[in-house]
């Protein structure tokens, strides 16, 4: 190991780890600079550092080169070092790191911040509350390029005030699961809501900045009266996953900042309260991703500005009203009956098709349009 001096076990004498150790701050952060980022990484989460000094800088630079303890990415998170780390153990890893660099008074202002935070018992908010009162201590929140993510469990939206988060300044991402509320208010700016229940609670109020909204059935719930009302959604809303078992009670409204749709329509209620809702946001839609359901009464003409267009195991596709369809760059037939598509008239600027395996031959024979660049043949039934 390249710094094994820094470990208790190490080989090294009393009086040469002395001498290291005292080394300024400066020189240590120019030395640890050139090890890689797992030791570092290693040093720190084995807690084997041999003194405070040490510690600090490895936790500055750690924080203070783009490393945060979580790392989010798209729509997913994950945790950052190590794996298995819980949420109260990770506040305390970040809060230490902080700790350091302001006894330090070194100038310790990290580029960025994550937090991700589980909130299952009172005792966890309260920790929380805790932790992030403390990093407004330590630094200007507001210079910082922040977020949090809060995880929430067994908790009651009622129960929680989020006013305490108000000074982060980017994304917050909410899950919930089991019990919520039917106003999902407050002073949090959420943009991204993922609701994973087994109730039948309709929301009637969402934050008015959401942009991103997945709402599915918590796993192996064999609750059907799971509610969606498509006209409670804020006018922000620019991507929306209906998953499988949702009652949708209404064909919903014009979005206008709405691009991204996808629902599994065969196990949603009243099909036809779809096809309206298509209809109705058909000018903003640049993707629509569409799972087991008859198409015989859809018509895509007037889809002006879609993109891509994903049909995984559909019927009776209306082939003859994608011919309009002059900005699409992806088709995708999954599993589908596509025995009719000579019917159709391929889009001009089409660059990509996905088909299934079953479905290869029929495209032989077809004009086929100059822009196209590949045809995938896949057998998977989700694609991106």
């Amino acid at each position: 190991m390249g710094c094994s001096f820094l470990i208790n076990k190490s080989s090294f004498s009393f009086k040469q780890k002395k001498k290291l150790i005292n080394l300024p701050v400066e020189i240590w952060i120019r030395i640890l600079k050139l090890l890689p980022l797992s030791e570092l990484k290693d040093l720190w989460s084995q807690e084997i550092i041999l003194n405070r000094k040490l510690a600090f800088v490895i936790g500055y630079l750690l924080v203070n080169g783009d490393i945060h303890i979580y790392k989010i990415s798209s729509r997913y998170w994950s945790y950052f070092e190590p794996p298995s780390l819980k949420a109260p153990l990770a506040a305390k890893e970040y809060f230490n790191i902080l700790r350091l660099g302001k006894r330090n008074n070194f100038g310790f202002i990290p580029r960025s911040i994550t937090v991700i935070f589980f909130l299952f018992t009172r005792k966890c908010y309260s920790k929380l509350k805790i932790f992030l009162d403390f990093l407004y201590s330590c630094i200007n929140i507001g210079s910082v390029n922040s977020e949090i993510v809060l995880v929430n469990g067994n908790l009651k939206l009622s129960q929680l005030q989020f006013d305490f988060v108000k000074p982060f300044q980017r994304v917050y991402q909410l899950y919930l699961y089991k019990d919520y509320s039917k106003r999902l208010t407050g002073n949090i700016n959420v943009t991204d809501l993922v609701l994973e229940v087994d109730n039948q609670n309709d929301i009637t109020q969402y934050p008015k900045q959401l942009k991103y909204l997945k709402i599915s059935p918590k796993p192996n719930t064999l609750q059907r009266n799971i509610h969606i009302s498509l006209k409670n959604l804020p006018a922000s809303i620019v991507h929306l996953n209906i998953d499988q078992n949702i009652n949708i009670l209404d064909s919903g409204r014009e979005f206008s900042k709405l691009e991204y749709f996808e629902c599994l329509v065969e196990k949603t209620d009243n099909h036809y309260l779809v096809r309206e809702f298509l209809l109705k946001n058909s000018l903003s839609l640049k993707y629509i991703h569409l799972e087991y359901n008859s198409l015989a009464d859809y018509s895509f003409s007037h889809f002006n500005e879609l993109r891509i267009l994903n049909l995984v195991k559909c019927s009776n596709i209306p082939f003859h009203t994608l011919n309009s369809l002059h900005k699409l760059r992806r088709l995708s037939f999954i599993s589908c009956d596509i025995s009719t598509i000579n019917n159709m008239n391929f889009p001009p600027k089409l660059k990509e098709i996905y088909i299934s395996p079953g479905n290869r031959d029929i495209l032989q024979g077809l004009v086929l349009p100059n822009s196209l660049e590949s045809i995938t043949i896949i057998d998977v039934e989700h694609i991106a």
